[in-house]
């Protein structure tokens, strides 16, 4: 839950931060923030009040099942126990972001898009996420399945596309996501809405969006800031949040090491845990990830090198007769005694090759295993980097919805088959 968290969660921030810093022509300056915090006395009263936990915890007690799938049956017993903490956490975007704009119509609104709908995708050429999926790894990380979300956003400063009119420019919405139930004859989907409006559907704007953000422990905005903390961006809240800081620090590390080390781009991620101790990513000192964060430096600073630095041959993709630069591999390996290169024969660790398998947004899709019969030293580390646009935009296709891997046959209709037979020759050209 942690890395799909880290991945999908950022995913869906970087791509905003990326499309504003093409807007405005500049380069991205992102600073994220995961936020961990125990409510209590007042605090947890507020939040227990202005989220209706009371009649959500009354309908868990109506559906056994839906109440034992939940992580911690104590957060809905324990609501009116000021001692007992009730567990935030937030995923902050501090700067750098454009807000969740748009009018609260559908397709128009990027936070109906990341909130009620499921899979929709409609980004910029080259974003690494999917609009309806980013909120996976939120929903899966809540005990409860219960997020917020509370945006501020500037209409001067969007992706670049065309003018839009909004009677707002602050917006606040939770969402409960169970599984669908039926209770008293009565068919449920387990979606509710805590919003606005006769029937609650729609989101709470301007002074009452703050409101119910500060009610919800999420720190005000103020849209007319653009480049500060404090100003334009979203703040996501998941309840009772099953992940915990330290998981969560080690997988933005896992999945986002490129980013982050990336020389070009400012991608700045922090993990405040529950003591308020703020905690920073560092790949470059995690021993498991430092090959392959030197490897990556090593293809950046020295791209001649063609005994490290693998150039896959160009590929004629047998669909639409187009010839693609599929990318490169960049190796690296440790010739010391007993290192993970060159292994001791007494080392029990089931040793493997492993390629980081990465594109456009710089983020780890998977890690490659080299693997099969008769396996033996030497071990490499490396990491895969798309060639061109194109190139990019295929390999997109073949992740899914949750960029998991990168699919080498499949009969999806949203898939170009072009997609799928270069994703099969980039990993074999890895694997040779």
């Amino acid at each position: 839950e942690a890395g799909l968290l880290a991945r999908e969660g950022i995913q869906n921030c970087w791509d905003n931060a990326r499309e504003r810093a093409v807007a405005e022509g500049g380069s991205v300056n992102c600073h994220l923030e995961f936020r961990f915090l125990e409510l209590r006395n007042q605090e947890k009263a507020a939040f227990v009040e202005a989220a209706g936990l009371h009649e959500l915890a009354n309908r868990a007690e109506q559906l056994p099942k839906v109440k034992q799938g939940f992580a911690d049956l104590e957060t809905y017993e324990k609501l009116d126990d000021p001692d007992h903490p009730l567990r935030v956490m937030q995923l902050v975007e501090v700067f750098g972001t454009t807000g969740m704009y748009g009018p609260w119509i559908g397709k128009k609104s990027r936070l109906n898009l990341a909130m009620l709908n499921v899979g929709f995708t409609r980004k910029a050429i080259g974003a690494g996420g999917s609009y309806g999926y980013g909120k996976a790894g939120l929903i899966r990380c809540s005990g409860v399945r219960v997020v917020a979300a509370y945006t501020a956003f500037n209409k001067e400063i969007t992706d670049g596309s065309t003018a839009y009119e909004d009677n707002t420019d602050r917006r606040f919405i939770a969402v409960n996501y169970w599984e669908e139930h039926d209770l008293d004859q009565a068919e449920f989907t387990g979606w509710a809405r805590l919003g606005s409006g006769q029937d609650g559907l729609d989101p709470f704007e301007g002074d009452e969006a703050d409101e119910m953000a500060s009610n919800f422990q999420i720190d005000v905005r103020d849209p007319a800031k653009t480049s500060k903390s404090g100003g334009i961006g979203t703040t996501l809240a998941v309840l009772d949040p099953i992940v915990e800081p330290k998981d969560v620090l080690l997988a933005v590390e896992r999945y986002w090491w490129p980013a982050l080390t990336s020389s070009n781009w400012t991608l700045e991620i922090s993990v405040v845990d529950y003591s308020g101790e703020e905690l920073r990513p560092n790949p470059a000192m995690n021993p498991h990830l430092a090959p392959f964060v030197e490897a990556y430096q090593w293809l950046k600073t020295n791209p001649e090198d063609k005994n490290r630095n693998k150039y896959l041959s160009d590929e004629q993709l047998p669909k639409s007769a187009r010839t693609v630069k599929p990318g490169m591999v960049s190796l690296i390996w440790d010739d010391t005694e007993g290192s993970w290169t060159w292994p001791s024969d007494d080392d029990d660790t089931e040793h493997r090759s492993l390629i980081a398998l990465c594109r456009g947004p710089r983020m780890v899709v998977s890690y490659l295993e080299i693997e099969g019969r008769g396996i033996k030293p030497p071990f490499l580390r490396g990491v895969f980097i798309n060639g061109d646009d194109e190139t990019n935009d295929l390999l997109t296709q073949t992740e899914a919805g949750m960029h998991l891997e990168w699919a080498t046959d499949g009969n999806d209709p949203d898939v170009d088959s072009d997609a799928y037979h270069l994703a099969k020759k980039v990993i074999q050209d890895i694997k040779t």
